[in-house]
């Protein structure tokens, strides 16, 4: 029983950023006094995760441990 109500306590963060991740600012807002803030309702759209793929550019491959170095010339 202690278990289980701990693993909610700590999913329930991790469901509101994984649903907010795909609302617009103001629906979240707008749905933080209600239990619609944790369900996949409303406007649902990957602007935000294309804004931060646009932002942040992405990091090249980095060469592992194990691996030669390459010599170019």
């Amino acid at each position: 029983m202690l278990r289980s109500a701990l693993a909610l306590a700590f999913a329930f963060p991790i469901v509101f950023m994984l649903i907010s991740s795909f609302k617009p600012d103001q629906q979240i807002f707008a749905d933080l006094g209600n239990i619609r803030v944790f369900l996949p309702v409303g406007h649902l759209s990957l602007g935000n995760h294309t804004a931060v793929l646009d932002r942040v550019p992405a990091a090249p491959p980095t060469r592992m441990s194990g691996d030669p170095p390459s010599h170019q010339g």
